[in-house]
């Protein structure tokens, strides 16, 4: 009798082995199912972080407007801008086939310290010609940009072609 109980024993520890390692393969399984919606969650939020911190930088336009021969910089966000600063790197002639006038330094032609929602820059072509040595023919080049800094700190530099550069946090 007790060869029978020690072979149901050894029956009942194998199918208990079975079933532990079932058992251990649905928790690995279940593992890697929770463990990749963790993933995605983290790569959303991150996703949605950066969007958050280019949301207002991608509201700053700046533009050229041909007709009245200036560069305008508007805030269409919600927030304030801070450290405007309208450079230029080159400056080109478009009345005549010349080659570009480049600076070898950048120069500023506008500063402000702040810019609320709704409100435009405009700096005019006769500024840019001033800093150009007071040629004439000229307008706003490719090496034109904008910096500002944010409402959270970061600082931007948006092309005249409407490129916008990553952030750098400054405070």
């Amino acid at each position: 009798m007790t060869e029978f109980w020690g072979a149901i024993g050894a029956i009942g520890s194998f199918f208990g082995m079975i079933l532990a390692g079932i058992a251990g393969y649905v928790a690995f399984r279940l593992f890697r199912v929770e463990s990749g919606r963790d993933l995605k969650a983290d790569e959303f939020r991150r996703e949605q972080a950066e969007e958050l911190v280019r949301h207002q930088a991608t509201r700053i336009g700046f533009w050229v407007d041909s007709d009245a021969k200036q560069v305008v910089v508007l805030n269409s966000s919600e927030l304030p801008i801070f450290r405007i600063r309208i450079v230029f790197q080159d400056y080109r002639s478009y009345d005549q086939v010349l080659p570009p006038v480049i600076f070898p330094d950048e120069k500023v032609v506008h500063f402000q310290d702040a810019l609320v929602p709704g409100e435009r820059i405009h700096v005019s072509e006769q500024a840019f010609r001033e800093e150009a040595l007071n040629k004439n023919g000229f307008y706003f080049g490719q090496g034109t940009y904008i910096q500002f800094i944010d409402n959270a700190g970061f600082r931007w530099k948006r092309a005249i072609e409407g490129g916008l550069s990553e952030p750098e946090k400054v405070r």
